[in-house]
C-alpha cells in the first residue's frame, strides 16, 4: 500500500483554498420572480426561464448583458428593463419562431411523433447576426 504524503504547508495551503471557495458569495444569482414577461409565460417556471435563457445565449453567442441590462454578477442585472432594443427585437424575433413553428411548420409534419421545428439556433448558429 501507498500512502502519501502531503507537507502541512501543502495541506495548509488546500485547506485555505477550499475555505475561500466556500466563502466566496455565489455570483449569477437569477431572481425567484419574473416580471415585465411578455412573450414568455407569465407562469414560467424558473429552471425553464434559465433554460430558455441559456439556449439564447447559446444560439447567438452572447451574454446575458446583450440583451439585459446589468454588468457582472446577474443578482444587479435589472431584468424587467426594456431600454436595450435588443430585448425588444427578441420578443419580435420569438414570435416569429412561434408563428413559423406553429402556422406553417405544424402543416408540414412528417407524422405524429416528428414535426420540424425552427429556434434561434437555425439561422444564428452562433452569431449575433445570422449569415445568408
Amino acid at each position: 500500500m501507498r500512502i502519501k504524503i502531503i507537507s502541512a504547508g501543502r495541506a495548509m495551503a488546500r485547506t485555505l483554498g477550499i475555505a475561500a471557495l466556500l466563502a466566496t458569495p455565489v455570483r449569477g444569482q437569477i431572481p425567484n420572480e419574473f416580471f415585465n414577461l411578455k412573450v414568455l409565460p407569465e407562469e414560467i417556471a424558473k429552471r425553464d426561464l434559465v433554460n430558455t435563457m441559456k439556449s439564447f445565449t447559446r444560439a447567438l453567442g452572447v451574454r446575458c448583458e446583450f440583451c439585459h441590462v446589468g454588468e457582472g454578477d446577474l443578482a444587479n442585472f435589472d431584468f424587467p428593463s426594456d431600454k436595450k432594443v435588443r430585448k425588444v427585437k427578441a420578443r419580435v424575433m420569438l414570435q416569429m419562431v412561434a408563428a413559423i413553428n406553429g402556422e406553417y411548420l405544424s402543416r408540414i409534419k412528417d407524422d405524429e411523433h416528428h414535426m420540424p421545428e425552427v429556434s434561434c439556433i437555425t439561422c444564428h448558429r452562433g452569431k449575433q447576426m445570422p449569415e445568408f
